[in-house]
Formats: C-alpha cells, sequence, structure tokens
C-alpha cells in the first residue's frame, strides 16, 4: 500500500507529510539553504517538526537551530517522541551554500514541518515553501557538529546536552550546579550504633584491604569507572563507614584508657618497691 497525501500548496503552517510507504521519490524535502561562511553571512535556519509516527506514545516537536557562519553547528531541542522519528536532517554542499533537507527513513511518517529564514541584518523572518527535493550535490551533514540541548522521549526521560538513555529519568552531558540536592532514600546506617552490631576484626580489614585493595561494602575502582558511581548508595557507605571508624576510635580510646591506668598502676608499683628497698 502507497498513501500519499501532501499537498502541493503551503498549509497554514508548513507543510503536512504524511506517507505510507517510502520510496526514492517521496523522501526528500527542502528546509532551506544557507550561504557558507563569510562576513556577509547574516541568515539562519529554524526547523520545526511536530508528528513522528502514528502512534499517539510517539508524538513530538523536534527543532533544529542552524548556523553557518563561523562553525558549521546544528542545535537540537526535542519535546517526547520516540527513539525512531522516521526523519532526519542532511545538509548537501551545491557549492557556495547549503542545502537542508529533511529525509524520510522509515515508512508511515505522519509530520507538520515548518520552516523559517531569518535574516539577523535586516530584522525579517520569513517562512521556507517546503517542496520535494532531488538530492544533489555532496552530502556533508558529518561536517556539521551537532549540540543537543533538552531532549526528552516517550517514557519522560530527559538528555541535556545528549540524546536521553532509557535507564536514567535524567541524563546530563556535564557538570550540575545546585544549591543543594535531596536524595530521598528507605535506609540509613544507624543500625551501626545499634547493639549486637559486629565490626570487623582490623587484622581481617586488613587482610581484606590487601587482597582486595578497597574498603568492604564499598565498590571496586574498576566498577566506578565502568558502570559510574551511585550517590545516593555511595552516600550510605561512606556514612557506614564513618560511622564503624568511629567505634573503633571509641574502641581504641577505651583500650588505650585501659592501658594508661595499668601503666601508672604498675609506675606506682615500681615506686613502692624502690622506696622498700631504701
Amino acid at each position: 500500500m502507497f498513501v500519499v497525501n501532501i499537498s502541493n500548496a503551503q498549509s497554514e503552517r508548513g507543510r503536512n507529510i504524511v506517507l505510507g510507504s517510502i520510496s526514492e521519490s517521496n523522501k526528500y524535502y527542502f528546509l532551506g539553504n544557507l550561504p557558507k561562511s563569510t562576513e556577509a553571512v547574516f541568515q539562519k535556519l529554524k526547523v520545526e517538526v511536530f508528528g513522528g509516527r502514528w502512534e499517539s506514545n510517539y508524538l513530538a516537536t523536534r527543532i533544529y537551530s542552524i548556523s553557518t557562519r563561523g562553525n558549521r553547528q546544528i542545535n537540537i531541542e526535542q519535546h517526547s517522541g520516540g527513539e525512531s522519528l522516521k526523519y532526519e536532517l542532511r545538509v548537501f554542499d551545491i557549492g557556495s551554500s547549503f542545502d537542508f533537507v529533511l529525509v524520510m527513513t522509515n515508512g508511515y511518517p505522519a509530520l507538520n514541518v515548518t520552516s523559517y529564514i531569518f535574516n539577523t541584518k535586516q530584522g525579517a523572518m520569513k517562512e521556507v515553501e517546503i517542496t520535494s527535493y532531488t538530492p544533489t550535490g555532496e552530502d556533508v551533514t558529518d561536517t556539521f557538529g551537532v549540540q543537543y540541548f533538552q531532549v526528552s522521549n516517550r517514557y519522560g526521560n530527559i538528555g541535556i546536552g545528549m540524546l536521553p538513555l532509557s535507564e536514567y529519568k535524567l541524563a546530563v552531558n556535564g557538570t550540575i550546579g545546585a544549591k543543594e540536592i535531596k536524595i530521598e532514600t528507605n535506609s540509613f546506617p544507624d543500625y551501626v550504633f545499634k547493639e549486637g552490631y559486629e565490626l570487623l576484626p582490623l587484622h581481617d580489614l586488613e587482610n581484606y584491604i590487601q587482597t582486595n585493595h578497597h574498603l568492604p561494602g564499598i565498590i571496586s575502582e574498576k566498577k566506578a569507572i565502568n558502570n559510574g558511581v551511585p550517590i545516593g548508595d555511595m552516600q550510605k557507605k561512606l556514612l557506614e563507614k564513618i560511622e564503624e571508624l568511629t567505634l573503633y576510635t571509641i574502641d581504641q580510646e577505651k583500650r588505650l584508657d585501659e592501658q594508661n591506668k595499668l601503666v601508672m598502676e604498675l609506675l606506682k608499683r615500681i615506686n613502692q618497691l624502690e622506696n622498700e628497698k631504701l
């Protein structure tokens, strides 16, 4: 089955692309043209694609912001949608400028696409008529840098500076700055201070460290590098070790007190013996 519902005229906003199976004759759509970088380049391109697949849980809005002055850069924001959006943005070098093209990559896309050229010198933003496209020139998409800003997927996972990862609600490619981070937990290591908690004898602890090169209950360097460090679990483990260290210290203090008492008794006894000799 092959269904095409594409109007040659502009819709109220942008162009609808609703296809069944995809063939070479209907998979390319022109989004706009930008000149190559010179000091006289004042144009930028903004493309908004709404839709993706027919199913509601794959519904997405993706926005491309593109500039060719200085660095060739494509910035991307995305809200919701699946991992496969049924399309991709490609760039073709046609000499002194680049054609930006939306390419359908899988069957049954359902999209509304709008594209705008913004001339920063003139202060004007003009909608681009999106037309079918026959690829010309060299595909140079890989020469453009891609920067992901906030990107979310259909699971509610968010990526900042990167695509969302399915195992994380929030994935950040970079450093997070915050005044406070609160981690919810259903346990805390105060059990260390409860009666009956047994500390590992120090000679056994020493043997464990010499064999494994890390503290008991703490992940190894290899696992930390390969799998990352879970902050909540690590905070609890570190507090557990601090509390154990506190108990070791208290125990050592008691032993020292006993030893000091014994030394004082011995000194007193020695003094008594010396006085008896006199």
